[in-house]
C-alpha cells in the first residue's frame, strides 16, 4: 500500500470512527505506517533550540517555528494522544480538511469562499490564535505564508529538522505523510483510493452532491438533516449539519425554511450553533445576538414582574396586619 492511500485509510478510520474523540489505536497507527506514534509526534523537538543557535531571535526563527506548527498540525491529522484535544476541535480538523479534499473534487461556484473557511477552521481547532491564522491565506497556486509559498517552507524546515536531527530514522516517513497530504490540501491530489464510505459520509466527501439534494429533493435532505442532528456524535452524521452551516445557510430565509421542513427543528438549531464556534456563520450569529436580546428582555420582565408581586405581597401584609387590630 503506497503512502496515498495509507493516509485515506488513516482519515476515513477515524472519521468513522464510533469514538466521540475520532482516534485512530497506536497498533492501527503503526501498522499504517510502520512507525512509532511516540517519534511521529515529536520527531521535531530539537528544531526550537536548532532554530536559536542558527538564526537567534529572528524573523527567520519566527517563519520556520511556524511553518513548523503548521506541519505539526498536518501530523495529529492521522494520530493524536487521547484527551490531548477537544471532541470539537478533532470533528473540525478532520471535518475541515475532508471538505477541502471535496472542494478540490467538484465543480460549484463560490469554491474559494469556502476553501477559505474550511482553511481558517482547520487552523483553528489544532488550536491556535488569529494572529497565527492571518499569517496563511489561500492564492491561485496554493497556501501561502503571508508572502511565501507554503511548500517551499515546508521543504526548508524538513531541512532544519534533519539539522536538528540527524539521527531520526523516521524523518523520510513523516515527510512524505506531509508532503502528500498538503498535496491533497492544494488539491494537487484530488484521488480517493478505495473509499467505501456510508451515505452520509459520501455527502461531505462530494460537496455537489451535496447542493443536489438539496436543490432537487428538499423533502430527503430534511429528513436526512434531521437523522444527523439525533445522531451528531458520530462524524458523517455531524458532518451533514455543519455542511449546512457552511453550503446552504446564507440568509435567514433559510431559517424560516428550516422550521417548515425539519421534524427536529430544535436539535437541528442546537447543532447549528455549536458549528458556529468554529466555522462562524453571520446568520447563526445575528440569530444567536437576538436569542440572547430575547432572553435578557425577558428575564427583565420577569423581574419587573416579581418586584411588582413583591410589593402586592407587602402592601396585602400590611392590610391583613390593620384588619387584624
Amino acid at each position: 500500500m503506497d503512502i496515498t492511500n495509507r493516509i485515506i485509510v488513516a482519515l476515513l478510520e477515524r472519521m468513522k470512527s464510533r469514538n466521540k474523540n475520532f482516534s485512530l489505536s497506536r497498533p492501527k497507527f503503526h501498522r499504517l505506517f510502520q512507525i512509532n506514534p511516540d517519534g511521529y509526534l515529536w520527531y521535531g523537538e530539537k528544531l526550537e533550540r536548532h532554530l536559536l543557535n542558527k538564526y537567534g531571535e529572528s524573523a527567520d526563527t519566527l517563519k520556520y517555528l511556524d511553518i513548523y506548527y503548521f506541519i505539526s498540525n498536518i501530523v495529529r491529522l492521522y494520530y493524536m494522544p487521547k484527551n490531548s484535544n477537544s471532541e470539537e476541535n478533532e470533528f473540525g480538523k478532520l471535518y475541515a480538511y475532508g471538505s477541502i479534499i471535496g472542494l478540490h473534487r467538484c465543480h460549484i461556484p463560490d469554491k474559494r469562499i469556502y476553501l477559505n473557511r474550511l482553511l481558517n477552521t482547520l487552523l483553528f481547532c489544532c488550536p491556535t490564535s488569529e494572529e497565527y491564522i492571518r499569517r496563511f491565506r489561500w492564492q491561485k497556486n496554493g497556501i501561502y505564508y503571508k508572502s511565501q509559498d507554503v511548500e517551499v517552507l515546508i521543504a526548508d524546515t524538513f531541512t532544519e529538522i534533519r539539522e536538528s536531527d540527524k539521527q531520526s530514522e523516521s524523518i523520510e516517513i513523516v515527510e512524505s505523510i506531509v508532503n502528500e497530504t498538503y498535496r491533497y490540501l492544494v488539491g494537487s491530489n484530488t484521488g480517493l483510493p478505495f473509499v467505501r464510505s456510508e451515505t452520509l459520509l459520501h455527502y461531505n466527501l462530494n460537496p455537489s452532491d451535496y447542493m443536489w439534494l438539496y436543490q432537487h429533493d428538499k423533502e430527503l435532505f430534511y429528513t436526512c438533516l434531521d437523522a444527523a442532528a439525533l445522531q451528531s456524535e458520530i462524524f458523517s452524521y455531524k458532518s451533514f449539519v455543519y455542511n449546512f452551516n457552511l453550503y446552504i445557510l446564507k440568509d435567514a430565509n433559510i431559517l424560516d425554511e428550516l422550521s417548515r421542513y425539519s421534524k427536529c427543528y430544535e436539535a437541528v438549531l442546537e447543532l447549528l450553533f455549536k458549528s458556529d464556534s468554529i466555522m462562524q456563520n453571520s446568520v447563526i450569529r445575528q440569530i444567536k445576538l437576538c436569542r440572547n436580546e430575547d432572553t435578557i428582555k425577558q428575564n427583565n420582565r420577569l423581574d419587573a414582574i416579581n418586584k411588582w408581586l413583591n410589593s402586592l405581597n407587602k402592601i396585602g401584609c400590611h392590610r391583613t396586619l390593620n384588619i387584624r387590630k
